[in-house]
């Protein structure tokens, strides 16, 4: 069987269409991929973290150089300052302290006693508590002295309360004993203002905080 010339010319015009066909849809199979590829970012994989809460270090903007020494450094191994705008007063149960132009707030002043508590067991003990709320809770260091500050709101509504604990510097009986006594130093700061959900001085019980001094 004879093949002419015109077959085989027809044959390979239909070879090389097929070719470019195929080329052509690599070529824009190829781009394609390339196009949508480009912007494809693979995802990260987030490593599992366990966080634990982390005691800060206590800093504050209020500026204390002027402030006031409490009267409890005259008769208490304890001392601090309060603002000049706030008012001291004595009672039969120790000092407390008012800002003089709110009249519903009162701080109070416990004595530390080297009994052995801490301030992670008092701020336990008070969000154990299931009559009241806890409406926040930090946890401070301040020159190596550990502050928790807890703002809670009783059950009856009536009330918001900042507790401020300060960690007292450890220390022994006499040269002789090896037993290390701790105690903590509780301020309760309390407001009867119920329209309030946060305690505007904290930041100033924070700040007297930041002023004790311990002279055991």
């Amino acid at each position: 069987m004879k093949i002419n010339k015109q077959q085989l010319n027809q044959k390979g015009e239909v070879e090389a269409i097929l070719v470019a066909i195929v080329l052509v849809v690599i070529v824009v199979v190829g781009y394609w991929y390339v196009i949508t590829q480009r912007d494809v970012v693979p995802p990260e994989t987030i490593p599992m973290v366990t966080t634990t809460p982390e005691i800060q270090e206590l800093t504050s903007t209020i500026d204390t150089t002027h402030w006031i020494e409490s009267s409890y450094g005259n008769s208490r191994l304890f001392s601090f300052k309060y603002p000049p705008d706030w008012t001291e007063t004595l009672t039969s149960g120790g000092y407390y302290y008012k800002p003089n132009n709110d009249p519903d707030y009162t701080l109070y002043i416990s004595d530390p006693t080297l009994n052995g508590e801490s301030v992670e067991g008092l701020i336990t003990l008070v969000t154990n508590n299931t009559s009241q709320t806890v409406l926040s809770k930090t946890e401070w260091d301040n020159n190596g002295h550990h502050v928790g500050v807890l703002q809670i709101r009783s059950s009856d509504d009536l009330a918001l309360t900042t507790f401020v604990y300060v960690s007292e510097t450890p220390r022994t009986l006499d040269s002789r004993s090896t037993e290390v006594l701790h105690g903590v130093l509780s301020f309760m700061g309390v407001y009867t203002n119920t329209e309030v959900n946060k305690d505007p001085y904290v930041e100033v019980l924070e700040s007297i905080a930041r002023t004790m001094r311990f002279d055991r």
